[in-house]
């Protein structure tokens, strides 16, 4: 009798999971629905046509030259490069990119908020993000932002994570989506900033300013979390102004 309770009470868990996870693919694939209908009809805006510009120069090979004189960060249009070039230049294949990247971001937003909160306001999250005509507009727009967004999410996921397990490997990934971020888009300095000061406050729940510099893992996360932040600085300043 005993057993088949258990079996009963595991079946059901089994169950539940099972529909959470069914509910979350339906509403991932509506979203993905509504973000690719009618994609091709759409005609590029000035913006685009300046990513469009940025992307044909580095397959062109004369981005580098002109390095100097440009306005946006170079990592963005270095990730769609291969893309627009593979795709023969097809304008669609770029929308269609920025279509999944922004149902990534609906994804890592889903498992942001089941870590923040519980399943159901996490299926809420994804229900609102799905059906948001601003996020709606963005996510074929061939811009940085949608992209932006999806690795600004991971580093929000890796923060929270390393906070709870204190693990390097964990800081490293995450100084990587700060470099990441940094040359994706300048203003990213004060996502990252704000980071700072979010783990700094965590650290002074947990330890004290000389438990920090008393022991060597806590000393090498810090050190290797501010140079992740100051290198990629140093590096655009002599790339953009010092050229």
């Amino acid at each position: 009798m005993f057993c088949m309770e258990s079996f009963l009470k595991i079946l059901a868990f089994f169950l539940v999971m099972k529909r959470k996870i069914l509910i979350l693919c339906a509403l991932l694939l509506i979203a993905l629905l509504l973000r690719m209908y009618n994609l091709d009809d759409k005609e590029t805006g000035t913006d685009e046509n300046w990513t469009i510009t940025m992307t044909q120069q580095i397959v062109d090979g004369t981005f580098w030259a002109k390095v100097g004189t440009h306005a946006d960060q170079p990592l963005f249009f270095m990730i769609l490069a291969p893309f627009w070039y593979v795709s023969n230049n097809s304008i669609l294949f770029m929308r269609i990119l920025m279509v999944i990247f922004s149902v990534g971001v609906i994804f890592l937003t889903y498992l942001l908020a089941k870590r923040l909160f519980t399943e159901k306001v996490a299926l809420l999250t994804v229900t609102l993000s799905a059906f948001a005509p601003f996020h709606l507009i963005y996510s074929h727009h061939i811009r940085v932002y949608i992209f932006l967004m999806l690795i600004s999410l991971v580093s929000i996921l890796l923060l929270l994570s390393y906070i709870k397990q204190r693990k390097n490997s964990t800081l490293i990934f995450l100084t990587m989506t700060y470099i990441i971020l940094f040359y994706l888009h300048i203003f990213t300095s004060f996502f990252i900033i704000a980071q700072f000061i979010f783990l700094f406050l965590a650290n002074l729940t947990t330890l004290s300013y000389l438990k920090i510099y008393r022991q060597p893992r806590e000393t090498f996360s810090i050190v290797l979390y501010t140079l992740g932040f100051i290198v990629p600085i140093a590096i655009t300043f002599m790339l953009y102004y010092l050229r």
